[in-house]
């Protein structure tokens, strides 16, 4: 199951194939960041919107594209 520490895997696994000339460490870390930034959504249950709504969690943010 994707989790906040696995998301990173595929950007971090990418950069260690290219290696750092291919692949900055700047970039790497922007993979990094971004890879986690769907999960945000969990911020939702702060403000009591069910898990199951539009913009609970996995809803609209991991939808974007």
């Amino acid at each position: 199951m994707p989790t906040l520490l696995t998301h990173p895997a595929v950007p971090l696994a990418i950069g260690l194939a290219l290696g750092t000339r291919t692949i900055s460490r700047r970039l790497l870390l922007a993979g990094v960041a971004l890879s986690v930034l769907p999960d945000l959504d969990v911020i939702a249950f702060q403000f009591a919107i069910p898990y199951e709504a539009g913009l609970g969690h996995r809803g609209f943010s991991h939808s974007l594209i």
